[in-house]
């Protein structure tokens, strides 16, 4: 192990049972590498050197006037989590990673683990090109403002405010912060507008009532597993609303 970086490790951890089969995020970059795809970024949760970790990858044909089209990794070498693949967008403007709204793939750490990596790869990368059609069509349509309420209502349930237990007044208070940009630039009408503003505020943190009558600090969304599931609920829901109106 090399400074406790955990995409680095060469085998599992001990407590691993023997039927794991080691599927080492230095293998996946090498499949990746074989697309054109570079790592740009990357993370993990606290641990000993075997623990979550997230990768970011990229090709330098992936980009547009907003940011870059990616996908992301997600992998562990403890037994905590299937090795996850699904395509995102990196946002420049407020610097923030996205989701396609599609599930992407999971590889359990049993049987020819890499192989079926290596074979679910064309599918993400269909997603990662159906995604950029859905950025397009964000960008063209606009949102009521009750599917942009509608649409932080959903997203204050998935970090778990608990709305229904306030009053009417602060229930809009809450949908109000979340609908507001942090910039100049975000301030436009389109469902892409939008939907970054809440997505910003509901990832990076902001002040929310989760009691009347006391606003409280909402913490930023770090644990990875978690980030993925939360960008691609959100994404698929904004999706939903833009599709119905």
């Amino acid at each position: 192990m090399t400074n406790n970086i955990a995409k680095l490790a060469t085998a599992p951890a001990s407590t691993v049972s023997d039927k794991y089969v080691f599927l080492s995020t230095e293998q996946a970059h090498s499949v990746l590498a074989d697309f054109g795809f570079f790592e740009s970024r990357y993370r993990q949760s606290k641990g000993s050197g075997f623990q979550k970790h997230v990768s970011i990858f990229e090709r330098e044909t992936d980009t547009d006037e907003d940011g870059r089209f990616n996908l992301m990794l997600l992998n562990s070498h403890n037994g905590t989590s299937a090795l996850r693949l699904e395509a995102g967008y990196f946002r420049i403007l407020c610097e923030n990673q996205l989701g396609s709204g599609d599930v992407g793939v999971r590889v359990s750490h049993r049987g020819s683990a890499l192989d079926r990596f290596a074979e679910a790869i064309p599918l993400v990368l269909m997603q990662m090109e159906s995604f950029k059609e859905t950025k397009q069509l964000l960008r063209d349509k606009t949102m009521s403002h009750d599917a942009v309420f509608e649409l932080a209502q959903f997203a204050l349930m998935l970090r778990g405010v608990k709305q229904d237990e306030l009053r009417e007044f602060f229930q809009v208070r809450n949908q109000q912060n979340m609908a507001s940009s942090r910039r100049f630039k975000d301030r436009g009408d389109s469902a892409w507008h939008r939907f970054n503003v809440i997505q910003e505020n509901m990832v990076k943190g902001c002040r929310v009532f989760q009691t009347n009558d006391k606003y409280q600090k909402l913490r930023p969304l770090t644990n990875a597993e978690k980030l993925l599931d939360f960008n691609n609920q959100l994404t698929a829901k904004t999706l939903e609303l833009v599709r119905a109106a």
